[in-house]
């Protein structure tokens, strides 16, 4: 599911990429007005025949070192915190049974008082647990942007190398040549400029 998620991310953030060969894949190539004899057999833009290039962005996530480190790093986070919270419940767990075996020496006062006291300490659990999440997800969000951005720049170089005027998804075209897809060049440049990101989570 969290693949999923980042993947879905990654698209959106290549898709919207300002600036990038990326970007200008989405726009709308402008078609000249012209006798369908005389229009150009590929893609054009303002008239002029463009070049385009491919790429397989499930594929690039699935290849990447960098993705596959992130992926790692949050599976033994997540199951740290499991493990963190079961100890945190087992101590809550183990507090309110001795509260209620309390119960009948105490005076209803004194109860209250100690339940009230309970409660928070139920409600700071709550609290630390849904923090200690909201930064794992931050972190593993933050180093996704750097794979984002890296596979942005290699796009980007890629399409002035091959003079490429866009650069498309694999999702975004129903079939094309298999001389045009820069999926694998992509990955093997990812991989060599980026083969690890650290995930950091600051400390709660």
């Amino acid at each position: 599911m969290h693949h999923n998620r980042l993947s879905a991310a990654l698209a959106l953030a290549l898709t919207l990429g300002a600036g990038s060969a990326f970007a200008q894949a989405q726009q709308p190539a402008a078609k000249p007005a012209a006798p369908a004899a005389a229009r150009p057999a590929g893609p054009s833009l303002l008239g002029q025949p463009i070049s385009i290039a491919v790429v397989d962005l499930q594929q690039v996530l699935r290849d990447s070192s960098a993705r596959k480190g992130i992926e790692s790093q949050l599976e033994k986070q997540r199951q740290a915190l499991v493990a963190e919270v079961g100890k945190q419940e087992d101590q809550l767990r183990a507090s309110g049974q001795e509260l209620e075996r309390q119960r009948a020496t105490l005076t209803p006062e004194q109860f209250t008082q100690k339940r009230q006291e309970f409660e928070r300490k139920v409600a700071q659990t709550q609290t630390l647990v849904q923090t200690r999440r909201r930064a794992l997800d931050k972190a593993t969000e933050t180093a996704m942007q750097s794979v984002v951005a890296t596979i942005n720049g290699i796009a980007v170089d890629i399409s002035k190398e091959r003079n490429v005027q866009m650069v498309v998804t694999k999702a975004a075209v129903v079939s094309y040549d298999d001389s045009l897809d820069i999926t694998a060049e992509v990955v093997r440049r990812l991989n060599a400029k980026l083969p690890a990101v650290n995930v950091v989570v600051p400390k709660s």
